[in-house]
């Protein structure tokens, strides 16, 4: 049996070196981060928060390990095609539209792919430099259904660009608020960023205490969300806005929620009770003025560090006092798998994070050093090898890109 790990290849590894040292070696840089106006925010919406329908999840304690084949019902693995012009080495973001899938990596490309559904490179967007389409900080993605657009968001030049779904510049826009760069579009339109305190945001007054910000064109903001005075000494990137299908999702730092994010509301969609644990206490959040004393504080609770849903199940990463574990929750029995290893007795193998999904499907991601580990375990143990796995698993090399890995989890 193959206990599941997080492996990085040297690739990764010298690549990552490399991005530091340029850093280091570079200094500042030559992109100016343009100033912030003032803006009338008197007619903005301050939306409501919904907590009547919430479905409260107890977190069971995690078992040890649990056997692959104990929660996936079937799986097909998704190559992307490797090349000098596709290569990367992270995935920051996945998004699975029409017939393509667009992979942000802003850790070491710093680009965004568009692959075909078979998995072979359409386009690649990064380019550096000044003019319109090039970038200084690529460091969003989001779909925008509504107009059939991708939206890329430079995070030093501060400016949305629009491009066509298959990579064409369409335009520019300037935002006129800081965030880390998670984001997402509303069928109708609206853009809603997901911010913090410490982004500053001193231009936009008692705005700053929402943590969504809706705009109907970009920088322009229209609506609030989502009160809650994190602290403006720490950097909380925790907080993502994901997608179920059309579904908006988010989970605000350390306050154990997801919640659904519509137009006209926020509903508290799930809420973790880790009363079985040490659950952190979201109020104490603004005590602290460094990052080394919450950290201390964080790193001996419990709290919920991400998650993923399709149309069936729902994924999450708890964070327990200093070490992870996962739990698949099955939407309509209520019932549950929590776990801290995940052992690999068939023939699929995926980190655990990043996860994403697709209609009923999960998605992870494999890398090439765990697939050569994985086929050289199967062949030394002498196991049974379908065919078409055996064929992918041969061919992959190690410098090869990350494999998607499409799974099903079965009923619970």
């Amino acid at each position: 049996m193959m206990r599941f790990f997080l492996g990085k290849s040297k690739k990764i590894r010298d690549i990552k070196i490399l991005i530091l040292g340029g850093c280091i070696l570079c200094g500042c840089s030559q992109f100016k981060r343009p100033s912030f106006e003032p803006q009338d925010i008197t007619n903005v919406v301050k939306e409501s928060v919904n907590e009547e329908n919430t479905k409260v999840i107890k977190v069971q304690e995690p078992v040890e390990q649990i056997k692959a084949s104990e929660l996936i019902e079937e799986f097909v693995y998704l190559p992307l095609e490797t090349s000098d012009e596709s290569l990367f080495a992270y995935c920051n973001n996945l998004i699975f539209y029409k017939d393509h899938i667009y992979l942000l990596d802003h850790v070491t490309a710093e680009a965004v792919f568009i692959f075909d559904k078979q998995g072979k490179l359409e386009k690649k967007l990064g380019e550096k430099g000044g003019a319109p389409h090039e970038f200084a900080m690529l460091k969003g993605m989001a779909i925008d259904k509504n107009k059939d657009q991708l939206l890329l968001y430079d995070n030093r030049k501060r400016k949305m660009l629009y491009f066509t779904l298959d990579g064409e510049f369409i335009k520019s826009e300037k935002v006129n608020f800081r965030f880390c760069g998670q984001y997402g579009m509303l069928p109708s339109g609206n853009m809603v960023a997901a911010t913090s305190k410490s982004d500053f945001n001193y231009h936009l007054n008692e705005l700053t205490d929402y943590r969504l910000l809706y705009t109907d064109t970009v920088g322009l903001i229209k609506k609030t969300a989502y009160k809650y005075d994190d602290n403006e000494h720490l950097p909380l990137a925790y907080s993502e806005i994901f997608f179920c299908e059309d579904e908006m999702l988010y989970y605000p730092p350390f306050k154990n929620q997801i919640c659904s994010v519509t137009d006209t509301v926020v509903n508290v969609k799930y809420q973790m009770d880790y009363d079985g644990f040490m659950p952190i206490d979201a109020n104490r959040i603004t005590e602290f003025g460094n990052d080394e004393d919450f950290g201390a504080y964080s790193s001996s609770t419990t709290w919920l560090k991400s998650a993923a849903e399709n149309t069936k199940t729902l994924f999450f990463t708890t964070h327990n006092k200093r070490k992870n574990f996962y739990t698949f929750y099955d939407k309509k029995s209520g019932n549950m798998r929590s776990f801290t290893t995940l052992i690999f007795d068939t023939n699929v193998a995926f980190n655990l994070s990043p996860m994403y999904s697709y209609k009923d499907y999960f998605v992870g991601v494999a890398n090439s050093e765990l697939l050569i580990s994985l086929r050289n375990y199967l062949v030394n143990n002498g196991c049974e090898i379908p065919e078409n796995i055996a064929s992918f698993l041969n061919q992959v090399k190690e410098d090869d890109n990350l494999a998607l890995v499409m799974f099903k989890v079965k009923e619970l």
